[in-house]
């Protein structure tokens, strides 16, 4: 019998990001090339201003008349070349900033087909009196490219008996897909075992997965339940999910004023007391 867990609401997730946004366009600020040819034309006409100021200190005028014309051309030329050097400069900065949207498109087309991981959900298989069972570990990429030198450990841990791998376990999952890793559970299920699931400590699938130096954490615990366990109740529950945190709910029927038994019955529902646990035991480090 192979029960699921629900997949709604897992914080377990890796490399899971909203869609980014699309990269600002760059434009040149339309005030920039205006500012610069005003700035050219007043320093061209204050150049030519000072020149001829200064060739009124020449008696002849032909020698004045060169030389302004000489000082006047000299500074258009070198107006001209500040003027190309203003227009390479911002040809370079157009360049660049088009050279960054174009990287930043990239690496959004690349976030979007990129492997995306997480522990989608914790199955059991073989939960009945007289067998073994085994707890299944459901990794699911939900990228749209394939995800390949995973690792992958997992444990399980229930009152004193431990179970773990050996070793971690490289795996490849593919895109838009998932794969189911097994832990077997050695001990041989009898009703006194299975009753004491309901109580703490909880009986716990945990461990972590690492994709590209990534590691991501995840745990499961037991989620008890007396007697035959519907199809739609799992058997194991995200490890931050308080499965103690039931209610009791209680009848009480009401008396009237004259002493007759009233028809009308009262549900008191009341949060369950949490059991009182003692001190953990020793060799828990890796356990979360």
């Amino acid at each position: 019998m192979v029960q699921a867990n629900d997949r709604a609401d897992n914080k377990h997730a890796l490399q899971r990001q909203s869609d980014p946004q699309p990269p600002e366009i760059y434009s040149p600020r339309p005030w920039v090339m205006p500012v610069i040819a005003g700035t050219l034309v007043a320093a061209g006409g204050g150049g030519l201003a000072w020149f001829i100021y200064l060739s009124r200190a020449i008696a002849d005028v032909a020698a004045a008349y060169s030389f302004v014309a000489q000082n006047t051309l000299s500074l258009f030329v070198f107006l001209a070349v500040v003027a190309q050097a203003f227009i390479y400069w911002g040809q370079r900065n157009l360049m660049l900033q088009q050279s960054r949207d174009t990287q930043n498109a990239l690496e959004m087309e690349r976030a979007k087909i990129a492997p995306r991981l997480r522990i989608d959900e914790v199955k059991v298989a073989g939960f009945e009196i007289g067998q073994s069972p085994a707890f299944i570990v459901s990794l699911v990429n939900e990228g749209a490219t394939e995800a390949q030198d995973v690792a992958l450990y997992v444990q399980a841990k229930g009152g004193r008996i431990r179970a773990k791998w050996r070793s971690e376990q490289i795996v490849t999952i593919p895109a838009n897909d998932r794969r189911m890793y097994p832990i077997r559970w050695t001990p041989v299920l009898n009703q006194e075992t299975i009753d004491a699931y309901n109580d703490e400590p909880r009986l716990k699938v945990f461990g972590y997965f690492r994709y590209k130096s990534i590691e991501q954490s995840f745990c499961y615990h037991y989620y008890p339940w007396i007697g035959k366990r519907p199809a739609e109740v799992p058997y194991f529950v995200p490890c931050d999910f308080d499965v103690s945190n039931d209610v009791a709910i209680t009848l009480e029927v009401a008396d009237s004023m004259h002493g007759h038994t009233a028809d009308n019955v009262v549900l008191d529902v009341q949060p369950k007391p949490p059991k009182e646990t003692g001190p953990q035991e020793k060799g828990n480090d890796d356990e979360p």
